[in-house]
C-alpha cells in the first residue's frame, strides 16, 4: 500500500526543512497516491511553501492541504494561490 495521508502537524520545530523534504518527495514522484497533505502549524515560512507550491503541480491525487498556522508571507504568493482551486481543502484557514 502506498503511502495517502501525511500528517506533520503541529509540530513547529519542523520548519521549512520539512516541507521542503515534502515538496522534494513529491516532485520526485516519491508520494503518488497522496490525497491528505496537513502541514498546519509546522513553523512553514516562505522558503517551505514556495518549495510546496512549486511541486503541486505534480500531485495529481492531492485532494486536501492544511497550511494554516505557519507564517507565509506575500512572498509565497504562489502558494496562497492555489487556495482559490477545489482540489485543495483548508489551505490557509484555520481548522
Amino acid at each position: 500500500p502506498k503511502l495517502q495521508d501525511l500528517g506533520l502537524q503541529n509540530n513547529r520545530g519542523l520548519g521549512d526543512a520539512a516541507a521542503v523534504a515534502v515538496a522534494e518527495a513529491l516532485s520526485a514522484g516519491q508520494l503518488p497516491e497522496l490525497t491528505c497533505l496537513e502541514l498546519r502549524d509546522i513553523g512553514m515560512g516562505d522558503e517551505g511553501a514556495k518549495a510546496l507550491a512549486g511541486a503541486l503541480s505534480v500531485t495529481l491525487k492531492l485532494r486536501k492541504l492544511a497550511v494554516s498556522g505557519n507564517t507565509i508571507g506575500e512572498q509565497a504568493q504562489d502558494l496562497r494561490d492555489f487556495s482559490a482551486q477545489d482540489f485543495v481543502d483548508g489551505l490557509l484557514d484555520d481548522q
